[in-house]
């Protein structure tokens, strides 16, 4: 005698789960065409940017030629990549011999320091500039010296001070506290900040630094030769380069995306902005 087959609710409603469910795994069809328009407005904002930039970069060209320079955005002086993948040290270093070229108003000017902040008239006295300035709690990148009067700390990061290490800086905080100068700053030189202070640190931005050395350069009384304006703007173009991102045409399709941020550096740096 034959069994009868059953089927239980249960399983019946399991059958139908599935079902539905293999209806959802087909794809649906679906339009590129709002892609299609989104990459051509890209497109239309990218040509419209990349030639406002090329008159920003030519105009500014123009004015660094009437000092027998050029602009640091379209020169490939070679020390771009020199200092593209190299560590911070190697920043900091060329930094200091650029301060020790600078007369110490020049240096505070550079650095955002507002002279009626010192305790003396710097004048065309020339900083003391020290690399690796041993203490006990670490070695200093940049100390900064100006007899018993002025003394300025300078820690160098090649990212943002989110990213960056900065612990560190109140042990040397705690030094630069004890020390008997009359003006005494800590300055924390990166590409980016979110805060007023960083273990009693000011933040100071690379495109800041970088914006007064293009000013510096250009204002006639600044004493210094041609060669030595060289080799500043050099220094200027592998900062504005490798950390800044700065790029002028011709760029290849993911850097033109950095186009707007180099048309607002330029207009600052035109407009005589020093930030």
């Amino acid at each position: 005698m034959a069994i009868p087959q059953h089927r239980d609710h249960h399983s019946a409603e399991f059958v139908s789960t599935l079902r539905t469910w293999a209806t959802l795994s087909v794809p649906a069809q679906s339009s590129w065409s709002p892609v299609g328009r989104m990459i051509q407005k890209a497109e239309a904002e990218a040509t419209k940017l990349e030639s406002g930039l090329l008159a920003l970069v030519n105009a500014s060209d123009a004015r660094f030629r009437s000092i027998s320079l050029r602009d640091p955005l379209v020169v490939d002086a070679g020390l771009n990549r020199w200092l593209r993948e190299d560590r911070e040290e190697a920043y900091s270093d060329w930094l200091a011999w650029i301060l020790q070229q600078l007369t110490a108003m020049e240096v505070f000017r550079i650095l955002g320091i507002d002279d009626s902040e010192l305790p003396v008239n710097a004048g065309s006295n020339k900083l003391s500039v020290e690399r690796e300035y041993f203490i006990s709690a670490g070695r200093l990148d940049l100390l900064l010296t100006l007899d018993q009067s002025v003394l300025i700390v300078v820690e160098v990061k090649k990212s943002s001070a989110e990213n960056a290490e900065t612990a560190k800086q109140a042990g040397y905080f705690g030094w630069l506290h004890s020390q008997p100068h009359g003006y005494r700053k800590g300055l924390l030189l990166i590409t980016d900040a979110s805060e007023e202070d960083y273990e009693q640190f000011s933040p100071i931005r690379w495109s800041d630094l970088c914006l007064r050395l293009r000013d510096l350069l250009l204002r006639l009384e600044t004493n210094l030769d041609l060669v030595k304006k060289a080799m500043i703007l050099a220094f200027v173009s592998a900062v504005e380069t490798n950390l800044l991102n700065l790029v002028v045409p011709p760029a290849d399709e993911v850097q033109r995306l950095f186009y707007a941020k180099t048309v607002e550096y330029l207009k600052k740096s035109m407009g005589g902005t020093s930030a």
